[in-house]
C-alpha cells in the first residue's frame, strides 16, 4: 500500500536533509580544531614556545626587566622586532623560562640611554653612566703625570668629548676592558706590515728601511729571537701609535 506524504510533512523531510547537509559540510571543511602552540621569534629567529601569547609576553618583560635590574638602568627597549605567531603544535613543546632568557640574550640587543667617548670624531669607548668614561681619562692622565713628574696639569692635543647617545646595553665598558683601553690610548701601535726576511737581510736594514728602531722590531715580535733572524721568517713591523698625546 502506498503511503501518501502530506506537503507539510514532505517539507519538514526537506528542511532535516538540508541541514544535516549544512552540517556535514562544515564539518568537512572545518574539521576537528587542530592544537596549537605560540612561537616567538627575534629578528627572525625563533626563541621559544609557550601556551599563550599573553605569557610569551610576560617572560620576555621577565628578561627585559632581569637586564635592566642587573646593570641598574631605568630605561631598556629592544633593538629588534619581537613576533608572536599561534601555529600548529606538532609535537612541539613548551620552552622553559631559563632556555628562553638564553635564546633571547643571544638574539635580542637591548638599547638603552648612555654616553661616548670620542676622540677626534673617533668613538673609543661607551658606558651608561658618564662616570666611568671620566674615570677612565682621569686613569690616562695619571699615567702620564706619573711618567711627567714635572706636569701639574694634563690637556690633550687631541679633540675629547664625552657625548649622550643611544648604547647596546653590553657595549658599556667594563672595568677591565678599561684598563686596556687606557694601557691603548697611551700605547697603541700602528701595524705597518708584515716582513718575509731575505737573503742577506740584516735587522738594522730591515730597521732603517721602514724608519723603525731595533727595540721597536723587538717589541712587536716578543716571541721571536730578532738577534737570530733568518730568510723566510716572518716578522711584524709596527710603530708606537699613541691614540692621546699631552699638549
Amino acid at each position: 500500500m502506498m503511503i501518501m506524504l502530506t506537503k507539510k510533512a514532505n517539507s519538514r523531510i526537506r528542511i532535516a536533509v538540508f541541514a544535516l547537509f549544512i552540517f556535514g559540510l562544515a564539518f568537512s571543511l572545518i574539521g576537528p580544531k587542530e592544537e596549537t602552540i605560540f612561537e616567538t621569534r627575534i629578528n627572525k629567529q625563533v626563541v621559544g614556545y609557550g601556551d599563550s601569547r599573553s605569557g610569551m609576553m610576560a617572560m620576555m618583560d621577565d628578561v627585559k626587566d632581569g637586564l635592566a635590574a642587573e646593570y641598574y638602568v631605568e630605561e631598556l627597549a629592544p633593538y629588534y622586532e619581537t613576533a608572536f605567531t599561534e601555529i600548529e603544535k606538532k609535537g612541539l613543546s613548551v620552552t622553559s623560562y631559563e632556555d628562553f632568557r638564553k635564546n633571547v640574550l643571544a638574539s635580542q640587543k637591548f638599547v638603552t640611554p648612555g654616553y661616548k667617548l670620542s676622540i677626534d670624531g673617533k668613538v673609543y669607548a661607551k658606558a651608561i653612566n658618564r662616570s666611568d668614561l671620566e674615570f677612565l681619562l682621569s686613569n690616562v692622565k695619571s699615567r702620564i703625570k706619573n711618567d711627567h713628574e714635572s706636569i701639574d696639569a694634563v690637556v690633550f692635543r687631541e679633540s675629547v668629548e664625552i657625548t649622550e647617545g643611544n648604547i647596546f646595553l653590553r657595549e658599556s665598558i667594563l672595568q677591565s676592558e678599561s684598563d686596556m683601553l687606557v694601557e691603548h690610548l697611551l700605547t697603541g701601535r700602528e701595524q705597518i706590515e708584515t716582513y718575509t726576511v731575505k737573503p742577506g737581510d740584516t735587522l738594522t736594514e730591515i730597521a732603517s728601511s721602514h724608519g723603525l728602531s731595533l727595540d721597536e722590531i723587538a717589541d712587536a715580535n716578543p716571541e721571536t729571537d730578532v738577534d737570530r733572524i733568518f730568510a723566510g721568517q716572518r716578522l711584524f713591523l709596527s710603530k708606537p701609535a699613541p691614540v692621546l698625546h699631552r699638549k
